[in-house]
């Protein structure tokens, strides 16, 4: 992810999510950065 921030300017961030899925919906979610 390429974003902008006001206080940091311009920073390049890598992002992986991690679903956990029961019946079909979304139970729980990660985001490790």
């Amino acid at each position: 992810m390429d974003a902008t921030f006001k206080d940091r300017g311009r920073m390049t961030i890598e992002e992986v999510c991690v679903y956990q899925v029961a019946d079909g919906k979304i139970t729980l979610e990660q985001f490790f950065y």
